[in-house]
């Protein structure tokens, strides 16, 4: 009887161990599910659109606002690739016709790797991108878009496979 109890007790511990672990690997395919550049935050997944007063501040006619959200917007159906071999892909959408960065990654630590990419006019750049796992997700922080303020775009990221 105590022999059944504490092989229970085992039993129930490691389900809840291996229950409890998360994929924590980057290589993989992402899909955006919300961006913010620190003054427009938008959730894909919602189909909602939030502004700092900063921003409502700067932009205060209608065709400026949408302007300013559409340059955000656009960014929001990128698609984030991690190959296997430390290859980078950055596409504009999901439909991969269009390619914003391509290069390499290497691991700085456990949250940051850096980036040796070339962007649309083939200029080679060196960036740098933090990233932490939330969940089943994945936040990367880049210094890519138009950055407000010197914060990087954070980009909440989904895996497609």
């Amino acid at each position: 009887m105590i022999l059944k109890k504490i092989t229970l007790i085992i039993v129930l511990a490691f389900s809840l161990f291996v229950y409890s672990q998360k994929e924590t690997n980057i290589i993989g395919e992402w899909k955006v599910i919300s961006v913010d550049n620190g003054e427009v935050y938008i959730n894909m997944k919602t189909d909602s659109v939030s502004t700092t007063p900063k921003f409502d501040k700067t932009h205060t006619n209608k065709v400026s606002r949408q302007n300013g959200i559409a340059e955000i917007r656009y960014s929001s159906r990128n698609e984030f690739i991690f190959k296997e071999n430390g290859e980078f892909l950055l596409y504009m959408n999901a439909k991969r016709n269009s390619m914003l960065l391509d290069g390499t990654y290497e691991y700085i630590n456990n949250s940051k790797l850096d980036l040796k990419v070339k962007g649309r006019t083939r200029r080679e750049m060196k960036k740098e991108m933090e990233f932490e796992f939330i969940d089943d997700f994945l936040l990367v922080k880049f210094k890519f878009l138009v950055m407000r303020g010197n914060k990087p775009t954070e980009y909440l990221l989904e895996r497609i496979k």
